[in-house]
């Protein structure tokens, strides 16, 4: 299970606390720090206001006659909303990024548990369609918007500015406010009272306050954490090795065939605490690197030989896009098309079919951004059985994206049912990373239904 859900800070996926490391190359600009972050925030808001913004979701979706409401779509939306107000308004840390999520989620619970507590009850209430069942009140329902990463609510920097939020706020005259403690069963209280407010996204140009300008202040650290990478290089030997740097983040790909790979890894390890900004290395053979610059697909590998420094050798040839996906803007039919391309069907809905293809180290990630556990244990330890994995990209990905930990607990679950994963699980052994424990009974299950 996903270590941060239910805990009420700022945490990674394995559990550990966010630090000013990661904090700081997301608001410079790295990419999958910027993901790592925005996941932590999505979490902290869920796990301290979720019942809240369920509450105010709820009322939105029956107003507009949309069914069924998402409420982790709406939780993302405000993740986005806190981010975009961090990066403008605060600073590179840890503390800032905090008081910003606070500032935000007070003002959430202080509208949000107002709001009634509404009772829905299928047998009465509920009608079919072709999206299920919804309120009588609201057929016939449309589905509710479809979340899209980094829009929020359209207002950046957005505050506080949902429109029901914004309404029940104001001083407008509404007849719900004075019914707000109590059940209404289903029915949209707007629409049973003749309230005349209708309420739609806008996109607003708040009065912008002054904010000051941060400039980097590592650069001369920088300089002697590359040097302590070159000499990293130099001593793994490798036949290929080149760096790229974004956002005070460093990514290093060494590839050979007889690479001390825990060497490697511990190095990195150490190179990213004596420094203090983020560093992640992929460890490759020549047949692991070839099948990531053969893939028609950008990821990772490419992107590093495409813009990076060259330390040892010749830089490769590869074919097809370089930029690498991100794992937390996938939607979910490209998500459900690709997860059953590996060997996880969901049941319902099939997905469409004319979505993009993507490598399954990318989809295993992405399972994290979700609130789906079916995704992210169940189907993490289907797809690990089912398909060809290039344990290189993978095990970078968890570095990079914080989840080594919680990968290791599922290879390991997998491995003592009988399955064989010792080459991971020895690599990890050697690199003296913790295992987390995963849901062991739910994988065995999983093993059993999927016939693993």
């Amino acid at each position: 299970m996903r270590s941060s859900v239910t805990r009420r800070g700022l945490y990674v996926i394995d559990g550990k606390s966010l630090d000013d490391m990661r904090v700081r190359a997301a608001y410079f600009g790295s990419v999958a720090d910027t993901n790592v972050v925005w996941l932590a925030v999505a979490d902290m808001v869920n796990n301290i206001c979720g019942d809240e913004i369920a509450r105010v979701w709820l009322e939105y979706c029956l107003e507009n006659r949309h069914w069924p409401p998402n409420w982790w779509d709406e939780v993302r939306r405000y993740a986005d909303d806190i981010i975009a107000d961090w990066s403008r308004y605060g600073a590179p840390s840890v503390l800032s990024l905090h008081d910003t999520c606070l500032n935000v989620i007070e003002n959430i619970r202080d509208i949000g548990s107002g709001l009634p507590q509404r009772s829905l009850p299928s047998g009465k209430y509920f009608v079919g369609g072709t999206i299920g069942g919804a309120p009588k009140s609201i057929h016939p329902a449309s589905p509710a918007p479809e979340y899209v990463f980094g829009q929020g609510h359209g207002v950046i920097p957005d505050g506080i500015t949902h429109p029901l939020m914004t309404h029940l706020a104001s001083d407008e005259p509404c007849a719900l406010k004075p019914i707000l403690a109590g059940k209404n069963n289903g029915y949209t209280p707007h629409h049973q009272t003749n309230c005349g407010a209708r309420f739609t996204v806008k996109t607003a140009t708040p009065n912008l306050p002054t904010y000051t300008s941060y400039e980097r202040t590592f650069g001369a650290t920088q300089h002697e954490k590359v040097a302590a990478i070159r000499k990293l290089v130099v001593d793994a030997e490798p036949t290929y090795a080149s760096l790229h740097e974004t956002g005070g983040r460093h990514n290093l790909l060494v590839c050979g065939d007889n690479i001390n790979a825990a060497s490697v890894y511990i190095g990195t390890e150490n190179i990213r605490k004596r420094y203090g900004t983020p560093f992640d290395c992929m460890v490759t053979d020549h047949t692991e690197l070839d099948d990531l610059l053969c893939d028609a697909g950008g990821n990772d590998a490419k992107i590093i030989v495409q813009n990076g420094q060259t330390l040892a050798g010749k830089d490769p040839i590869f074919t097809g896009y370089a930029k690498p996906p991100q794992p937390a803007t996938f939607t979910k039919n490209e998500m459900l098309f690709n997860m059953e391309r590996y060997g996880f069907k969901m049941l319902g809905s099939p997905p469409s079919l004319n979505e993009k293809l993507i490598r399954p180290e990318y989809i295993m990630t992405a399972t994290h951004f979700s609130m789906e556990p079916r995704w992210f244990i169940t189907g993490m330890a289907v797809m690990l059985y089912k398909c060809k994995i290039n344990w290189s990209l993978l095990s970078y990905l968890a570095d990079m994206y914080g989840y080594t930990g919680t990968l290791y607990g599922i290879v390991d679950s997998l491995y003592r049912h009988g399955r064989d994963f010792r080459r991971p699980i020895n690599a990890w052994r050697n690199c003296r990373i913790k295992s987390i424990p995963t849901e062991d009974k739910t994988i065995r299950d999983a093993l059993r239904i999927y016939r693993c």
